[in-house]
């Protein structure tokens, strides 16, 4: 249940190209485990206490969480699922084999440009785990709104999670087919002057 409705894991259930995160104050931070070190943005001396002039760089576990709570990020989940929970924690695609994942990892360690809207620790990990598949997930920063409202409604939430992994097999599938257009739509916005459809970012 701890996975289901929190995606908490032991450092023991770890695979090499997992995209993990971890809480901080009102976001949460990623990165992908390469089966020793954690790859992610951080300071360049290491302390995490800053993202100004932050590099891609490889940490151990416990600099990464900074005593929180670890958790992984979860892929090819229902829509039904990822409507329910939280922006930045999880995405309908699936992601890549674990060794593309890492060779994209390994490829971008030493660089900088960090940005909180446009290229920031989610951002990596995404690149990371879905290749150009990344540019229309949302994620935290461009849904900030949805979160808070989900957060304030949490109880909800995790009632109705319980719910689907209680009844997976009798209800997911009509309710994912319920949610597939507010998914799409979600992934996929519409300029109202062009009627041209707008990634998220990349």
């Amino acid at each position: 249940m701890g996975e289901v409705l929190f995606h908490a894991l032991d450092e023991s259930e770890l695979q090499p190209g997992d995209h993990i995160y971890v809480w901080r104050l009102g976001y949460c931070h990623h990165g992908i485990w390469d089966g020793y070190m954690v790859i992610h943005y951080a300071a360049r001396d290491g302390t995490g206490n800053t993202k100004f002039g932050a590099v891609i760089r490889k940490d151990s576990l416990k600099v990464f969480l900074k005593g929180g709570g670890l958790r992984r990020y979860k892929y090819g989940i229902g829509e039904a699922e990822w409507f329910l929970k939280l922006r930045g924690t999880c995405s309908v695609k699936e992601s890549d084999p674990a060794d593309l994942v890492l060779q994209r990892a390994e490829a971008l360690v030493g660089q900088g440009a960090y940005n909180f809207l446009s290229n920031n620790c989610e951002h990596f990990a995404l690149w990371c785990t879905l290749g150009q598949r990344c540019s229309d997930v949302p994620n935290q920063a461009t849904s900030s709104i949805i979160n808070l409202v989900w957060s304030v409604a949490s109880p909800l939430r995790g009632a109705g999670l319980i719910i689907l992994d209680a009844f997976a097999n009798e209800i997911t599938y009509s309710l994912d087919s319920f949610f597939e257009d507010l998914v799409e739509a979600e992934h996929n916005k519409v300029d109202p002057d062009s009627g041209e459809v707008q990634r998220n970012w990349l």
